[in-house]
């Protein structure tokens, strides 16, 4: 791909960062639809127009399936839940459209790190400044947590909401600090900005999104570079103690965030949670009825996906127009009775991700298969040993910033598994779109070694023995 389309691609990553960034929850979901249209107008590329094509001839025909399926079996296809599938998932459709061969020098990670250190520096104040305002006025009907925001939930917790900016800003954060890691690291620069994200996503004290960010860390230190940690006593005692160091602030900003784990470790080991009795019921009991579940699941937007919970008509408690306002046979049979139950019963439950009885592993289950859902694992695998083997590559060769890309890539990937069993995340294109742009890049760019990095010592070497030549 030419160079033209490497400045395309980066100006949809401008436009994704800014519009999930905006307190809109319609506009990220639209942002995909408006990202393909601004890079097909801006590249003209006559290849993603064939992929779109192909998508969408490919996208037909599983419906076409899915419908006959349906009839075969005796119950109704929700035509409409499938088609907001496509807005739900279309984090994924757009990165299935584009090329990955388009990343140039001159559109290289440098100035990437540099927007993303601008993002990250004011999504920070302004969560720092949510988290303050709350924490000393006492006025607001809002934990100082839930009130960090940032701009995608700008005054939220002045109406003592709870909102929806919280886990997406959270998870953006993720996302923006690992990459930023090789800008602080190796040209130690944008260190504040990092510095105040990072504050501003332990402020944010969104449980489960540290709790995979911990565990992501740690798989992905043990594939990569478990000599590091594991080899040597002193150093796996060390790495305890530094993520006890970190664990510990949460405790003191957040004196009730020990307790909640502990109620939610007590539901859990009990399994008297609305997540463990929605998995009983889609896995063992719903296969009974429609045993194709296993093999090529119930169809897109048909069960407890982000699609088929939008669909419905009571997700956001009102008539919503072009949707199908209905629930599927199999979601009223096995999953809306608990969905219910949990959205009813805020005193026990307390609006809790880590108890919502849906996430998006159990959704790609229940929708598209155990087949699809395997061959999905499988792939993820794939992926992280390609980045294992570039970041053992780049390493050896002393080109750290790419090291340090490749080891970022690699547990984006074991982050976004991580996520998925707690909500529908991977439908939720404000919390996973700009993200997934970034993985894209630097992904494709790693692979094809565009961004295999000469370091000046290197350089003045290479210099030396052209001379002598």
């Amino acid at each position: 791909m030419n160079r033209l389309a490497a400045k395309h691609y980066y100006e949809t990553f401008v436009i994704a960062l800014i519009v999930t960034l905006l307190p809109s929850r319609a506009l990220g979901y639209l942002v995909p639809a408006f990202c393909l249209i601004w890079y097909l107008i801006r590249s003209k590329s006559g290849n993603t127009l064939k992929r779109l094509v192909i998508i969408t001839l490919v996208y037909t025909v599983i419906i076409t399936f899915y419908v006959i399926l349906n009839q075969i079996t005796g119950t109704d296809f929700l035509t409409s839940n499938a088609a907001v599938s496509l807005l739900t998932y279309g984090s994924f459709i757009f990165i299935l459209l584009i090329e990955g061969d388009f990343v140039r020098y001159e559109h290289s990670y440098e100035k990437y790190a540099r927007i993303l250190s601008y993002a990250t520096l004011i999504q920070g104040l302004v969560g720092i400044f949510q988290f303050t305002i709350v924490a000393l006025t006492g006025r607001f009907d809002i934990i100082p947590g839930d009130a960090v925001q940032g701009t995608i939930g700008l005054l939220t917790f002045v109406g003592g909401e709870p909102g929806f900016g919280n886990q997406m800003l959270a998870i953006n954060l993720v996302f923006f600090l690992v990459f930023l890691i090789p800008n602080v690291l190796v040209h130690r620069r944008g260190i504040g900005s990092f510095l105040i994200g990072l504050i501003a996503l332990m402020l944010a004290g969104v449980l489960h999104i540290f709790i995979s960010l911990v565990f992501s860390a740690i798989v992905t230190l043990f594939l990569y570079r478990r000599n590091l940690i594991f080899s040597n006593i002193g150093r796996l005692i060390s790495a305890v103690v530094l993520a006890i160091l970190l664990i510990l602030p949460l405790g003191i900003i957040f004196p009730g965030v020990f307790t909640t784990a502990n109620i939610f470790i007590t539901l859990y080991s009990n399994q008297d949670s609305p997540k463990f009795e929605v998995v009983n019921r889609t896995v063992i009991d719903m296969p009974q009825e429609y045993p194709h579940v296993y093999l090529v699941g119930l169809g897109p937007g048909q069960y407890l996906s982000r699609a088929g919970l939008m669909s419905s008509g009571k997700y956001f408690d009102q008539y919503v127009p072009f949707f199908s306002n209905t629930i599927s046979e199999p979601m009223k049979e096995y999953g809306y009775s608990i969905w219910n139950a949990y959205s009813s019963n805020t005193n026990r439950f307390g609006n809790s991700t880590m108890h919502r009885p849906f996430f998006s592993l159990l959704s790609i289950f229940a929708e598209f298969g155990l087949v699809f859902l395997i061959a999905l694992f499988i792939y993820l695998i794939v992926l992280v040993y390609k980045m294992r083997k570039a970041y053992l590559r780049y390493r050896s060769n002393q080109q750290y910033q790419s090291a340090y890309l490749s080891f970022g890539v690699g547990l984006s990937f074991v982050f976004l598994l991580s996520i998925s069993f707690f909500d529908n995340y991977l439908e939720t294109t404000q919390a996973i779109f700009p993200g997934l742009l970034l993985v894209k890049a630097f992904y494709s760019s790693l692979r094809t070694s565009a961004f295999a990095q000469i370091l000046p010592d290197k350089v003045e070497h290479k210099q030396q023995l052209l001379s002598r030549a």
